[in-house]
């Protein structure tokens, strides 16, 4: 029968720790009580584990297990992830660490990330990678805690809209930035240990895609071909055009998330839920990446921009005798009105319709047909939400030749 082993006593755990870390491959007698000695103090044990765990990598298994650590790595990454440093010790822990390689001291940072003080920034950068992997449990209740408190000292995002999806912008420039872009890079190769399932393929396409090593038409493709909600996420997330193509790029990113959503209305109610969350989500993005403080001033932007010159009153194109007019009506319908010299047309005529001003004003006016029926939806879902409006916006927006009917 094994002995029994007083956990209040210092000298108990001591010697718990002492059979884990001098262990071989077969359990020892007190493989099963290892979880009972909670977190420990001080760099001394953590140094030993990583010593005594040589060029075996951290066990992934263990960053959402709730399994007892029953194997020699297992055992011994478990220690690594329940040390904590003590002050006064920085300077050993300096020393050591240059006795370690680059690629052990990032993944030791990333695995267990009280221990990311090799570089500066490199905390923040771990937090960051770790905000914004799949998988967001992290053990127990307690390790859970420990999750939320430090995310919660980093950004203002709520932890729940990260776990969705939504990126940090202004962090992730912020993280980068103290690191560098090789350092950086450094830290994404070592990204896999914030995750036991590949959860941090998330984060690394979000880093891929600020970062200008993930290009649009690439997301797009994905987007359109396989419909990953993932690619919609980080479709606001690759940096915009500059200069006078900014606008433009900023307004057919929109128009697509949307589009999106009103394509997964051929799927079931599930997937039209969770399609419809990834939009949110995108939305989201996009608006923190063009700078707009929230996602429904991005939406009232790019509403407004989209019809700027109907503001005025109907625009018209002329070919010949023939003139197409597009106009917005009283209820902020969209209308196409056709005319031949004095005489009204049903239609477009055949001489005509191939005309590239005639087909852009047609697609236009389909554009803001669907514009109308979205403004709807977006405004019942501001209702829903209780969302604010200031006067100087209201102002704004009921001047809108669609938005302005339905706000009225």
């Amino acid at each position: 029968p094994r002995p029994p082993v007083d956990l209040d006593d210092p000298r108990g755990v001591e010697r718990i720790l002492d059979l884990e870390l001098t262990r071989g491959d077969l359990p020892s007698p007190a493989n099963d009580l290892l979880r009972c000695t909670g977190r420990q103090r001080g760099m001394e044990v953590l140094r030993r584990a990583v010593e005594a765990l040589g060029r075996a990598q951290f066990s992934r298994r263990l960053i959402d297990a709730w399994g007892n650590p029953e194997s020699r790595r297992d055992a011994l990454s478990w220690m690594v992830l329940h040390t904590d440093p003590v002050p006064g010790e920085e300077s050993d822990f300096d020393a050591w660490a240059k006795e370690v390689p680059e690629a052990r001291l990032l993944a030791l940072a990333v695995y267990a990330p009280q221990w990311a003080r090799s570089w500066k920034g490199l905390e923040d950068g771990v937090w960051w990678i770790r905000a914004h992997t799949r998988e967001t449990g992290y053990g127990t209740p307690e390790s859970r805690e420990r999750f939320a408190l430090e995310l919660s000292e980093r950004t203002p995002v709520a932890a729940a809209d990260l776990a969705e999806g939504a990126v940090d912008v202004e962090w992730y420039a912020r993280a980068r930035g103290a690191l560098g872009k090789k350092r950086w890079e450094a830290l994404l190769d070592a990204a896999k240990y914030a995750s036991s399932k590949g959860g941090q393929k998330r984060a690394m396409l979000f880093a891929d895609a600020m970062g200008g090593a993930l290009k649009l038409a690439e997301v797009r493709k994905r987007i359109d071909e396989k419909r990953r909600q993932d690619s919609v996420r980080a479709f606001g997330l690759i940096p915009l055009r500059r200069g006078k193509l900014r606008a433009k790029d900023l307004l057919m990113r929109y128009e697509r998330l949307h589009a999106f959503r009103k394509e997964s209305r051929e799927f079931g109610a599930q997937r039209q839920e969770s399609e419809g969350r990834a939009v949110d989500i995108g939305l989201d993005n996009l608006a923190r990446t063009a700078g707009y403080s929230d996602p429904q001033r991005l939406t009232w932007a790019m509403e407004r921009d989209a019809v700027a010159d109907l503001v005025d009153g109907p625009v018209e194109v002329r070919r010949d005798d023939v003139t197409l007019t597009l106009s917005v009506d009283a209820e902020g319908t969209p209308e196409l009105e056709v005319m031949r010299g004095t005489k009204r047309l049903k239609s477009v005529p055949k001489s005509h319709a191939k005309d590239p001003l005639f087909a852009a004003m047609k697609a236009r006016a389909k554009e803001l047909r669907g514009q109308a029926s979205r403004v709807k939806e977006v405004l019942e879902r501001s209702m829903v939400d209780g969302d604010r409006f200031e006067a100087a916006e209201l102002g704004e927006l009921l001047v809108h030749p669609v938005l302005g009917p339905n706000f009225r």
